[in-house]
């Protein structure tokens, strides 16, 4: 544990004066602002708008702390040997792994409470100024659930890039893995829906939609981590679901860093 939580310090450290992560964070300002000029441009379903904008401008940033520092990160200190620097040390290698993963999962969470904290400001403002076009049911607990189940599928994206960041044989191909992945766990249930309707229909893509079936259990579901319509209308939860939810992300996130600990593990660095 004692390594884990200084390869993680180490990380959280390197991620927080590193210039890129202070853009991203200005982008996203600029994008709440966006917020209270297009309050001025719809006059119906403000809270939609503005919760679809804030949770879209903290999904980016995210994804952007991901691929342009942690796979960058991680991709750098395996090709300039930086990672004999700590080997070195009586260290196994799963306590970089998971010291690393705890890093950037620190970066992540303190970003997305920073980020959080400025959506959800702007959407207090914005209700304040036109409360008779906010929905009836939107609430507060609903809108920070989302952003917790919004982290959760960062994480299991953050397992990912660690992964491909050690599988692949270039940082180019670690980020089009996990884009990949990213893009097939958010849409993928869509075209299957699109295909089967198109079966009803008449269409011959019967195999298609079999293959892609199987390719959907195999791969994670983040679009059930999204919950930008629940946040806006607030709309109910199952308790049930949710924890289900929650044991699901987590065995995801597992599986792929305990693929990325058995790779590791094998890869030969030199």
């Amino acid at each position: 544990m004692k390594h884990i939580a200084l390869i993680s310090g180490i990380t959280f450290q390197e991620g927080l004066r590193n210039r890129i992560l202070a853009s991203i964070l200005f982008f996203a300002v600029v994008v709440f602002a966006l917020n209270f000029i297009l309050a001025d441009s719809f006059n119906f379903d403000l809270s939609k708008v503005a919760v679809d904008i804030s949770m879209s401008a903290i999904s980016i940033c995210s994804l952007l702390v991901v691929f342009v520092l942690c796979i960058s990160q991680l991709s750098r200190d395996i090709d300039r040997r930086i990672v004999f620097m700590f080997l070195a040390r009586p260290m196994a290698r799963h306590e970089y792994i998971l010291g690393k993963f705890f890093g950037f999962a620190s970066l992540l969470l303190a970003v997305e409470l920073l980020l959080g904290a400025g959506g959800g400001l702007s959407v207090y403002v914005i209700t304040l100024l036109k409360p008779a076009y906010i929905a009836g049911h939107f609430n507060w607990p609903t809108f920070f659930l989302a952003l917790a189940f919004h982290l959760l599928g960062c994480l299991i994206v953050l397992a990912t890039a660690i992964f491909f960041a050690i599988f692949a044989s270039s940082q180019l191909l670690a980020v089009l893995f996990t884009l990949g992945i990213y893009f097939a766990g958010h849409y993928l249930e869509k075209v299957i829906t699109v295909l089967k309707q198109q079966l009803v229909f008449g269409e011959q893509d019967a195999l298609l939609t079999w293959a892609l079936h199987i390719v959907s259990w195999l791969l994670p579901n983040l679009a059930a981590f999204d919950l930008k319509q629940q946040a806006a209308y607030g709309l109910p939860l199952d308790p049930s679901l949710i924890g289900w939810t929650v044991l699901y992300g987590l065995v995801y996130t597992g599986l792929f860093l305990t693929a990325a600990i058995l790779h590791f593990n094998r890869k030969e660095l030199s």
